[in-house]
């Protein structure tokens, strides 16, 4: 992103909290609009940056730039106890996430501020990037554990950071820091993915700092995550090829999605090729892969959302009609967004210290996507220099704090089975599941007022009644581009 070059404007003046909290002049604050990857307008905040450490234990040492941005509430003054929003990942920035979960905090808006922080090693914050190879070069060996091994240590030269100190517990220190400068007393949490584990830490280290927490698709701080993705995404893709078998207008059309992916996987795995394809960005002609891995990776990216969920049994059906090319063209969509969303070096840091140990690959494995997420991540953590996560930051987390759980019925990553293992150790809390719905759910329906009841109360009895949640259903299948059935 390119560097703030508007006029500055002391933090005493725009500190959040203004009826309450102590006024700092550590930070500087300037307009600033949080721009996505490859976006041309986002929403307007205040930006400001804050010097820290990179190794706590060395602070004469290398110091990075934590960026920071503030959402201004509507009216003054405003509640003291600002909503900080944790992005997911690892490795995505929560500058440039905001947007997509924008919705969810319109209500709440009215008199909360909301705090972003790019964690350390994504968006602003001293980026952990690496060059990635194409993944779609059929002339490309498939990647083993050297290669993979090979790719970490060359991501690893290229970076200027002494990786060990980019870590969930790094990033509780740094979130600290700005709730001094800011002079915040309590955060109320909002977590998405990753970020509800950031969540469940930060409730874990610093309970009388946080007010109340909102974890959407949450991952339990006592699992290793990547263990359990083959099984969840493979009943993920049972239960909504189920609703494509009960509707008679998709069975119509397509038959039994699932005979169809297994069909291609079999073809794909025996028989890999390659495919001419208009790129969809440049719209020039250019060859991709076609295998096993390329499907896989394809269906899991598309499971995550209700509305790709619903192209599947149509592409599904039109690759193994011979006519791959709409699969694949909005595979690279989503393929090239992924990357420019996430930070790879910084996920490794996170993954190689806080999961990658705890991992058991299954030789038997022969859901969709195999055990071939726990063997990469594996290979690469054997060159990746970061220090195992303690046995305490492992365990459950144990509160009587307000939190408010969400999950989406057909979540292939973090299903609400993950929620309700958090939830059998917070003492003070609810889940809530959208029907019909994939991965992160706050913007979804009612939602949004839902949360705001929640927050603003600080209390889980504020939500009362949840019925509106019962609007909300799967997006029916497309039965061909134009559409779903009238």
């Amino acid at each position: 992103m390119d560097p703030l070059t508007c006029r500055i404007l002391r933090a005493a003046a725009l500190a959040v909290g203004v009826a309450t909290a102590p006024a700092l002049p550590a930070l500087e604050f300037s307009p600033c609009e949080l721009v996505p990857p490859g976006g041309v307008a986002g929403p307007r905040a205040q930006c400001a940056t804050l010097s820290v450490a990179e190794d706590r234990a060395r602070p004469e040492g290398r110091r990075i730039e934590l960026a920071i941005a503030r959402i201004e509430p509507r009216r003054r003054p405003a509640q003291p106890d600002p909503l900080l929003f944790l992005a997911g990942g690892p490795g995505q920035s929560a500058l440039e996430s905001y947007g997509q979960v924008a919705p969810a905090f319109r209500e709440l808006l009215a008199d909360r501020a909301v705090v972003l922080v790019d964690q350390r090693g994504t968006g602003r914050s001293h980026p952990l990037r690496c060059d990635l190879p194409d993944s779609s070069d059929p002339t490309a060996p498939l990647p083993d554990a050297a290669m993979l091994a090979g790719l970490a240590r060359d991501c690893l030269a290229g970076l200027d950071a002494e990786v060990a100190h980019y870590t969930t517990r790094d990033y509780l220190a740094d979130l600290e820091a700005v709730r001094e400068a800011l002079g915040v007393r309590q955060w109320n949490l909002v977590g998405g993915s990753y970020g509800t584990r950031v969540a469940l830490s930060y409730i874990q280290a610093h309970p009388e700092r946080v007010r109340s927490a909102v974890l959407d698709g949450v991952v339990p701080q006592d699992v290793a995550l990547g263990q359990d993705h083959g099984a969840f995404l493979d009943a993920a893709l049972a239960a909504q090829f189920a609703r494509c078998r009960a509707d008679a207008a998709c069975a119509g059309a397509f038959g039994d999605p699932a005979a169809t992916l297994a069909e291609l996987r079999r073809r794909y795995r025996e028989t890999p090729t390659t495919v001419i394809i208009p790129d969809p960005r440049s719209h020039r002609p250019i060859e991709v892969a076609l295998n096993h891995e390329t499907l896989a990776g394809t269906v899991r990216m598309f499971a995550y959302s209700p509305e790709y969920t619903a192209l599947l049994p149509l592409l599904l059906h039109q690759a193994r009609e011979g006519d791959p090319q709409p699969l694949l063209a909005q595979a690279r969509i989503l393929f090239a967004d992924l990357e420019d969303m996430i930070a790879h070096g910084m996920q490794l840091s996170v993954g190689c210290s806080e999961d990658a140990p705890w991992l058991n690959p299954s030789a038997d494995d022969d859901s969709l996507i195999g055990a071939d997420l726990v063997g990469f991540m594996r290979a690469q953590c054997s060159v990746w220099p970061v220090p195992r996560a303690p046995g305490a930051f492992k365990q459950p987390v144990d509160s009587e704090l307000p939190v408010l759980l969400l999950s989406g019925e057909f979540d292939p990553v973090t299903p609400p089975a993950y929620a309700e293992r958090a939830l059998a150790t917070l003492a003070n809390a609810r889940h809530l599941v959208a029907p019909g719905q994939g991965h992160i759910v706050m913007t979804r329906g009612c939602m949004p007022t839902l949360v705001a009841r929640f927050v603003r109360a600080g209390e889980v009895a504020a939500i009362g009644d949840a019925d509106c949640l019962d609007t909300l259903a799967p997006w029916p299948f497309y039965l061909d581009f134009n559409g779903s059935a009238p």
